[in-house]
């Protein structure tokens, strides 16, 4: 296929843009957008805590569409680990760059749950072996996975390497649970999609992005692998 920057797609001049992700896709084309209307899935990052919308119910500006809030999801998270774990209370975090805003939420949420916060930042070679080892030497006792985009790639990995160290491990999204990982607590897809989808048939029908109210998703999922394998219950 033929790929083209975010800068060429502006100079275009696009009726619309649609941005899926996390923060890095926003950055990408928010500077030089100007009035072109935006709708954003935003899943990984706080768009109003950093300041590209003002509020759910008034965006303002050009820019809506639908937000996952991570510290919502990341204190139910580390509550469902709790309820199942309920001795243990050593819980590492596996984060990057693009996942910030998700391990800024879980640390603040561990706090509150009494949870002791190993943070484990991956570097760009995305070492998942070297990860969980000093996650097993620091003593965690459960994990969190706050996945950005480039985790996705090594999610069978990360199950595998959760299960060789006996790590009850956590994830946001259910692929690393049908691949292999213990538990995913997260949004269903699907109807976030067409929310988003709407948006956009709404405003090349004429709508401001700012008369759109951001959506939240009201739809939640729990998966647990049973695999003998995976279990470490």
């Amino acid at each position: 296929g033929t790929f083209v920057s975010a800068a060429e797609l502006v100079r275009a001049q696009p009726d619309l843009l649609v941005i899926a992700g996390g923060e890095v896709a926003l950055q990408a084309v928010i500077g030089a957008s100007g009035h072109i209307p935006i709708v954003m899935f935003a899943t990984n990052f706080d768009p109003i805590g950093r300041g590209y919308v003002t509020s759910l119910a008034q965006p303002t500006g050009n820019i809506t569409g639908v937000i996952v809030r991570p510290l919502d999801l990341a204190r139910k998270q580390m509550d469902l680990l709790r309820q199942v774990f309920p001795d243990r209370n050593r819980l590492a975090v596996l984060y990057d760059t693009q996942s910030t805003d998700q391990f800024t939420a879980a640390d603040q949420g561990a706090k509150s749950l009494n949870l002791q916060v190993q943070a484990l930042k991956v570097d760009p070679a995305y070492d998942f072996a070297g990860i969980f080892e000093a996650a097993a030497k620091g003593g965690a006792q459960l994990v969190l996975v706050q996945s950005g985009p480039a985790f996705a790639k090594h999610r069978t990995e990360i199950g595998e390497l959760a299960v060789k160290h006996r790590l009850p491990t956590m994830f946001t999204f259910r692929h690393y649970v049908v691949d292999g990982g213990l538990m995913s607590y997260g949004v269903d897809f699907p109807p976030l999609w067409r929310r988003t989808a709407d948006y956009v048939a709404r405003i090349l029908h004429g709508a401001k992005p700012a008369e759109l109210p951001i959506a939240q998703p009201t739809s939640f999922e729990l998966l647990v692998n049973l695999s003998p394998s995976s279990s470490l219950v």
